[in-house]
């Protein structure tokens, strides 16, 4: 009987190590992801090419750490922290324009268009023209969208984005998939008021 409850014991010794591996490895995981989220939200400045319909854009994230400067050809773009935002300004021909962004905000894309010398919305889809439109479940799920619409009488669909996306990522992702004709960024137009 003394046998027995020595076993037990001994049972109960060699299962508690594994439930303390077990919570250990639990929280080893949700550390390493709120590190990967705090360095996305702090990851240094860094500004992707891509291109709408009519013209080319600089895309970057709005969680640059900061302070960051980064030049793209005759572009000048610097963040910096002033009180409670992150302030992106950019020089490009003689002018400076510069964007505020909250700093509890939530991480997402903003655009600079050198063409108009201007900072632009980046509205949350793509403009995907493809071979067949029944591709388009398939597109979604390559960069974990959140929808997509087929337009056939205009030739191309809108891929509806997270809103954390990369949509710069996305683009790139697409492009590479079979049926896949073009893909671009969209923005967001002037928002009109009715009179």
């Amino acid at each position: 009987m003394n046998h027995k409850k020595m076993k037990s014991a001994t049972m109960t010794v060699r299962k508690a190590p594994r439930r303390c591996l077990g919570a250990l490895s639990a929280a080893l995981l949700f550390l390493a992801g709120a590190h990967t989220a705090a360095q996305a939200q702090d990851a240094p400045l860094h500004v992707m090419r891509s291109a709408t319909i009519e013209r080319p854009l600089l895309v970057m994230s709005t969680g640059a750490a900061a302070p960051g400067e980064v030049y793209m050809g005759d572009v000048r773009i610097r963040v910096a922290i002033e009180g409670d935002f992150r302030v992106y300004r950019v020089f490009h021909r003689g002018v400076t324009r510069t964007l505020h962004v909250s700093l509890d905000a939530p991480l997402h894309y903003v655009a600079f268009d050198p063409k108009r010398n201007r900072f632009v919305r980046l509205s949350g889809g793509l403009r995907v023209e493809l071979e067949d439109d029944g591709r388009l479940d398939q597109i979604v799920a390559a960069v974990d969208g959140a929808g997509g619409k087929a337009y056939p009488m205009l030739g191309f669909a809108i891929v509806q984005l997270s809103p954390q996306a990369n949509p710069v990522d996305a683009v790139h992702a697409i492009e590479g998939l079979p049926g896949v004709v073009d893909v671009r960024l969209m923005t967001e137009g002037p928002r009109r008021v009715p009179r």
